[in-house]
C-alpha cells in the first residue's frame, strides 16, 4: 500500500476532515514536538486538559520516525495506555491511513511505572 507523505498540516488536515475540532494550541504542540524529532532534542511540553495533548505528541511521532526506530511513550497509569490502545491509535491510524504497530507493557524501571513502546511502522 503507498501513502502520501505525512506533514503536519497534512495531518491536521485530516482532523478537520473528519470533524475534529481544530484547536491552535494543539498544531502549536504538534510543531514543537515535530522540532525537537527534526533538532534530535528533548522537548517538554504541559497543556491543559481538552487541547489534544496525545494527537499532538502520537502524530509527530509517526510522522518522524524513521524504519525500525521505535518511539518510547511513558504514562503516569495503565489507564492512560488503554485509552491509547483501544481508542486513540486506531482513530489515529483511520485519520493518517497508515497501520501502526504498538505494544503495551510495563516497567517498573520507568519513573512513571508505566511503559508503551510504538512501532509506528506501516503494515500492509
Amino acid at each position: 500500500m503507498s501513502h502520501k507523505p505525512l506533514s503536519i498540516s497534512s495531518a491536521l488536515a485530516a482532523m478537520r476532515d473528519a470533524g475534529l475540532e481544530e484547536r491552535p494550541a494543539q498544531a502549536q504542540m504538534m510543531q514543537a514536538v515535530a522540532d525537537a524529532f527534526a533538532q534530535r532534542k528533548f522537548a517538554v511540553l504541559e497543556g491543559g486538559t481538552g487541547i489534544g495533548k496525545t494527537f499532538a505528541y502520537l502524530i509527530p511521532s509517526v510522522i518522524a520516525r524513521k524504519p525500525k526506530q521505535r518511539v518510547i511513550i511513558a504514562t503516569a497509569t495503565v489507564t492512560l495506555q488503554q485509552q491509547l490502545a483501544l481508542q486513540d491509535l486506531p482513530q489515529l491510524e483511520r485519520l493518517l491511513s497508515r497501520k501502526l504497530q504498538y505494544s503495551i507493557g510495563g516497567a517498573m524501571s520507568v519513573p512513571s511505572g508505566c511503559i508503551m513502546s510504538l512501532m509506528l511502522n506501516k503494515v500492509s
